[in-house]
């Protein structure tokens, strides 16, 4: 990644923007008098605003990854934290879903590769030098992918990771996002992924 401040920087920003807005929109809808304090003590806040305002120049590595573990982390404590109340599965994943339905602009139009486009842009996978999917097909019909890696997991419990919690939230935040869309996405044993036409 550039040493000097560019368009990557602000795609992946927004990216981290995105799932600390997913953790966010739980704590505040679910948890508002419980996660939300808890998060507030826990956690610093992410800076919002121009990133050229407050991201540090002479290290933009390594305070993205910084931030990027800070959203992890963020993410995983709001559920499990959620899932230790009485706080069911189905309505942190209705949230998530809700949440992939106000930030799409995916259309009924929308091919395979488009909405792949979109989810890339969307979803945060760590680094752009950490190539988290591996791409086995790409057409308009169905875009078809390998998780190489799994760089989320290590943020979550060894109960979280055994109930796939992160999966299910982000499973159901991309079903969101399609909508809108003649498009259906199938998650095969939480390694290999595939958008294509219903």
């Amino acid at each position: 990644m550039s040493a000097f401040l560019g368009p990557i920087h602000y795609w992946l920003y927004r990216k981290i923007e995105i799932q600390n807005n997913i953790a966010n929109e739980l704590a505040n809808r679910l948890g508002k008098d419980t996660v939300v304090p808890a998060l507030q003590s826990n956690f610093e806040a992410l800076p919002e605003g121009d990133l050229e305002t407050f991201i540090q120049t002479d290290n933009i590595h390594g305070w993205l990854q910084e931030k990027i573990h800070l959203v992890e982390r963020r993410l995983a404590f709001t559920v499990e934290q959620l899932v230790e109340s009485t706080i069911t599965m189905a309505e942190i994943k209705e949230v998530a879903y809700e949440v992939g339905t106000q930030i799409t602009d995916l259309t009924e139009e929308a091919t395979a590769k488009e909405a792949f486009t979109f989810l890339n842009n969307t979803l945060l996978d760590g680094m752009p030098c950490d190539h988290v999917n591996m791409m086995k097909q790409e057409d308009d019909n169905q875009v078809a992918w390998i998780r190489t890696t799994n760089l989320h997991e290590s943020f979550w419990s060894e109960r979280s990771r055994l109930e796939n919690y992160y999966d299910l939230v982000r499973d159901s935040f991309i079903q969101g996002c399609l909508v809108n869309t003649q498009l259906e996405y199938e998650n095969e044993a939480y390694r290999e992924f595939v958008i294509k036409v219903k």
